[in-house]
């Protein structure tokens, strides 16, 4: 079994915990802007995948593979020239492929697949695209 769905927009590394102290306690918090990326993706997981709305895609006994392509849009202020060399290049800006990696696969927990650590192979590119900005995630069950 396989699935893909598009996430479009910026991809998001994920945020590191925040903390303050409230009444003397610690207080230990996610940080809004990555609750809505997280929910941004899950959104795009069930338009693109709607049957999976009351369950999981992926039994829990299933490994699985999991490929992450990024696509960050170049500055308009590229010349054509300059954007036929960058479709060439490797992508090298933030955020870093394995915080994204992160932050899509958690999303993910509960409703692609039980637990991300069901996956037991994970792929994850960043590369230059001359339109949008754009994650494409492709899942499917490993196989031997």
């Amino acid at each position: 079994m396989i699935c893909s769905f598009v996430i479009p927009g910026e991809a998001k590394g994920k945020a590191r915990p925040k903390s303050t102290v409230v009444n003397g306690h610690a207080r230990v918090y996610t940080p809004g802007k990555q609750i809505e990326y997280e929910n941004w993706v899950r959104l795009n997981f069930l338009e693109d995948n709607p049957e999976f709305a009351s369950r999981p895609l992926f039994a829990e006994d299933k490994p699985l593979n999991v490929v992450i392509r990024i696509y960050r849009q170049m500055p308009k202020s590229f010349s054509k020239k300059k954007r036929q060399e960058m479709c060439l290049r490797p992508c090298l800006t933030k955020p870093d492929v394995d915080n994204v990696a992160k932050s899509i696969c958690d999303a993910l927990n509960g409703i692609a697949y039980h637990d991300d650590s069901q996956i037991y192979t994970l792929t994850v590119s960043k590369e230059w695209s001359p339109d949008t900005s754009h994650v494409m995630v492709i899942i499917a069950e490993w196989e031997h």
